[in-house]
């Protein structure tokens, strides 16, 4: 199933589906041997304490007994002057295991710890970009990454799900769509277990890089100070709620799956795509993920390198406490759900609406006895160096055909009529007249609007000026060109659709027994014959039907063009 913007197939421009498939193994392969778990390494002084009473009866006697007395003389009683105690230790541990990190003299945070930030705020830019995209269009991304993770379900919803699967015949049949949403209920439901774990892996995964490429590295920075002899230095109580904040998220690193780093590079690059640019997929992201992978090393090595929970306990003055963290909840399948409805209910749109178009061009090319549909023979807005927002060719197409096909052979039969009809309304003679009078101006002023769009005529050579493409002034120059186009083209159509219903009553009045009190009949239709000394009244009837047909056609193409826009 085509996701339209979002798809992947658009994203990798085009590639066949073995490319695909080997670019994908190719990418997997690179990224195999960085796929551990960016997992914090908690050591011993941060370890979870659930209870101080539990965890005091544990200790040795005497620091049992000098805890005692502490407590004696504490606010906090026993559990307060071991929990002091044990963030003591706390303390000591982080100085001893990770120097120059913390002064445990001032308690302040050391220009080695303020060096780790500045790395950690690269990889957190880096990955931003994607995740901003990705937030500006989660249901797209999702799609995206359950044809990444899962080709062989993203398969069945393109071979079973999507209308354009269906055969030609098919018809646009309210019980037609149900049974297509049937059959993606039922797809959606067979999906495994396995798959369901990959695709939570995968959320798990992006949550986790929202929520680092996120963090507050500026503000964080912003506390710290440069004093002489020591570098960057912030205090440990002044960053209290930063460091609570990056340990929730630090201490709880989530693997990358590949496929999220492949599915972020891709909707990066959508922009770049949708203005016509070239990007080399499979260099541009083999680039990202390496990148990535230098940028996850970084993360890990900072992760190693600074006890953010030991910190936290620290900070916050709490031996109890841990940074907790919130896990992807399974709203991804139900986002995923609504955004393959909402593909599918686009693409059922979109392809009722091919359809129509299909069959409004082959009954305008019927018509007209042609095998395509007819275009205009000068096409100036076609030979410009980039496409113009020209929005009326199919009526100008079709007026030109009108004209030059059929028109011909309307003319004589009409003109017999102007001439020798005996109109019994004198009034309906005077608007026969001049529609046909009408009628005839218009295809001269067809003929000569096309000579303007020639090589030699005014629009012809206008457009023949504009080369490039960079030039705002010239493309304002080629959209008012076109619309002064469209505007005569407009008034074109409302011409010969004015003509199409006069005559349509004056024929009526002519061929339909039925009459009324404003149109009437000839009085001498009987003895009318054409040029072959044939009777005109069945010629009358063929002009009549014909004319119909073809303003009943021209309403569709004018939809048909709004439908384009």
């Amino acid at each position: 199933m085509s996701a339209d913007c979002n798809s992947f197939d658009r994203l990798v421009a085009g590639l066949s589906s073995d490319e695909r498939g080997l670019l994908l193994k190719k990418l997997k392969a690179n990224i195999e041997p960085e796929k551990e778990s960016l997992e914090f390494e908690v050591p011993e002084d941060s370890s979870s304490i659930v209870d101080l009473k539990k965890e005091l009866k544990n200790e040795p006697l005497l620091l049992r007994v000098w805890i005692y007395i502490r407590g004696l003389f504490s606010p906090s009683g026993i559990e307060g002057a071991y929990s002091d105690y044990r963030i003591g230790c706390v303390l000591k541990k982080i100085n001893n295991a990770y120097p120059n990190v913390i002064d445990t003299r001032y308690l302040t945070l050391e220009n080695t710890f303020y060096d780790h930030l500045v790395k950690l705020q690269e990889a957190a830019l880096f990955f931003n970009g994607g995740i901003k995209v990705y937030d500006r269009d989660e249901g797209g991304f999702c799609i995206l990454l359950t044809e990444l993770v899962m080709p062989d379900f993203a398969e069945r919803m393109e071979n079973e799900v999507s209308p354009y699967s269906l055969s030609s015949s098919a018809e646009a049949t309210p019980e037609l769509r149900t049974s297509l949403l049937r059959k993606m209920e039922q797809i959606l439901a067979d999906m495994g277990a396995a798959e369901k774990e990959k695709l939570q892996d995968c959320f798990s995964s992006l949550e986790w890089l929202k929520q680092f490429a996120t963090l507050p590295f500026a503000h964080f920075m912003s506390l710290f100070r440069n004093v002489p002899g020591r570098g960057m230095c912030c205090s440990l109580k002044a960053a209290q709620n930063e460091i609570e904040r990056f340990a929730r998220v630090l201490c709880n690193a989530k693997k990358i799956v590949p496929e999220v780093l492949e599915a972020l590079y891709m909707f990066a690059s959508e922009d770049k795509m949708n203005e016509g640019e070239k990007v080399d997929i499979e260099g541009g992201l083999a680039e990202f993920l390496r990148k990535s992978m230098q940028h996850t090393t970084l993360i890990k090595y900072v992760i190693r390198s600074v006890p953010f929970r030991s910190l936290g306990v620290v900070a916050l003055d709490s031996a109890l406490w841990v940074p907790e963290y919130k896990e992807a909840s399974d709203n991804w399948l139900l986002l995923c759900k609504n955004q393959w409805r909402k593909v599918f209910d686009e693409e059922w749109t979109r392809w009722i609406r091919e359809r129509k178009i299909k069959k409004t061009k082959e009954n305008v090319a019927a018509l007209f006895g042609m095998s395509d549909y007819p275009a205009v023979p000068n096409r100036p807005w076609e030979k410009l160096p980039f496409p113009a927002d020209f929005k009326r060719g199919f009526s100008l197409g079709f007026l030109s055909a009108f004209f030059s096909v059929m028109y011909p052979d309307f003319r004589s039969v009409l003109e017999k009529v102007a001439v020798n009809g005996k109109f019994i309304l004198p009034e309906n003679r005077i608007e026969f007249t001049d529609t046909y009078n009408e009628m005839n101006q218009l295809a001269d002023l067809l003929a000569a609007f096309n000579e303007k769009l020639g090589p030699t005529g005014f629009y012809g050579q206008e457009f023949a000026s504009v080369s490039d493409v960079q030039n705002i002034p010239e493309r304002e120059k080629v959209k008012n060109l076109t619309r002064s186009i469209e505007s005569e083209i407009n008034l074109f159509v409302a011409t010969f659709s004015t003509c199409c219903r006069s005559f349509k009553q004056l024929f009526d009045g002519m061929l339909v027994d039925i009459r009324s009190i404003k149109y009437d009949g000839l009085s001498n239709l009987a003895s009318l014959t054409d040029a072959n000394d044939m009777p005109l009244r069945p010629k009358l009837a063929e002009v009549s039907d014909k004319l119909n047909a073809a303003f009943t056609l021209l309403t569709e193409v004018e939809s048909l063009e709004l439908d384009l826009a």
